[in-house]
């Protein structure tokens, strides 16, 4: 699972490595990165089969029944959700970090890339994390 997917990169990265044997599936708020999603991973010489896109956005409450209701997944079945650039951009957070916990199983893995305001990096360091400390 891909939040925030855009044209699919790290999807198309997945997709080469390891889980070539698997599916990735993408979540984008925007229709022309859905499409290019969809273009590169053609490009890329992938089946249809290997990938699907969403466009939602990744702080939608209900995205993970909206996900299971496309049938693209099974709520608490991700082995992997990754997310590049994108949490700091979303407006509810919380709603974020927790549509992608329901979405992995038990023992999955959520890789997260993004940026912190540098002045909120001394209550990170601290153990002290506030989700006002990400950049707006």
């Amino acid at each position: 699972m891909d939040l925030g997917c855009g044209v699919g990169l790290d999807s198309m990265l997945l997709l080469a490595g390891p889980a070539q044997r698997g599916r990735v599936v993408g979540v984008d708020l925007t229709r022309e990165m859905c499409i290019r999603f969809q273009e590169n991973a053609g490009l890329c010489g992938h089946a249809a089969s290997q990938f699907a896109v969403l466009e939602a956005s990744v702080d939608a409450v209900g995205l993970p029944a909206q996900l299971q209701a496309a049938g693209l997944v099974e709520v608490g079945d991700v082995e992997l959700v990754v997310s590049n650039g994108v949490f700091n951009l979303c407006v509810d957070k919380r709603q974020a970090f927790l549509n992608a916990l329901v979405l992995l199983k038990p023992g999955g893995v959520f890789l997260l890339v993004d940026m912190v305001r540098e002045l909120g990096l001394g209550t990170v360091a601290g153990g002290d994390v506030t989700f006002t400390d990400w950049a707006d």
